[in-house]
C-alpha cells in the first residue's frame, strides 16, 4: 500500500518537473525569438517613419586631422601591419594554449585509466591533431 502511494508520488513528481522543462523552453524559446522579432520590427518602425521625407547632413571632413592621418598611406600601412601581426600573434597563442590543453589531458589519461579501466578513449593523437570523427 505505501508502495503504490510511493510509486504515484513519482508520478506525479516527473510530470511536474516535465511540465516545468517543457514551458521553461518554450519561455526560453520566445524571449530568444521575440527579441529577434522586435529588433527587426523597431528597424521597420525607424524606416518607416523615415520614408518619404528628405533629411540633409553637413560633414566637415576637411578640418579633421584623424581623415589626414588615415589618408596618409604609410600610416595606414603600418595600421594594416600591426592589425595582421597581431592575428598572426594571437592564432600562434591560441595554437599553443591547445597544445598545452591537449598535452595536459594526455599525460592525466594513464589516471583515469587506473580509475576506471573500461573508460573508453577520446581518440586524441600524440601530435595534437583532432580525432578524425571529430572533424565536420
Amino acid at each position: 500500500m505505501a508502495d503504490d502511494k510511493i510509486r504515484t508520488l513519482e508520478i506525479q513528481s516527473s510530470k511536474t518537473v516535465e511540465i516545468a522543462r517543457a514551458i521553461t523552453s518554450v519561455l526560453s524559446t520566445l524571449i530568444k525569438y521575440g527579441f529577434v522579432f522586435g529588433c527587426f520590427f523597431y528597424a521597420y518602425l525607424s524606416i518607416k517613419a523615415m520614408s518619404g521625407k528628405a533629411t540633409t547632413a553637413d560633414i566637415n571632413i576637411q578640418g579633421s586631422a584623424a581623415v589626414k592621418l588615415y589618408a596618409n598611406r604609410y600610416f595606414a600601412d603600418a595600421l594594416f601591419f600591426m592589425f595582421g601581426t597581431g592575428g598572426v600573434v594571437y592564432g600562434h597563442y591560441q595554437r599553443r594554449l591547445y597544445r598545452k590543453t591537449t598535452g595536459k589531458l594526455k599525460r592525466l589519461e594513464k589516471y583515469e585509466r587506473m580509475l576506471d579501466s573500461n573508460r573508453s578513449s577520446s581518440g586524441l593523437r600524440e601530435g595534437y591533431e583532432t580525432n578524425p570523427e571529430d572533424v565536420v
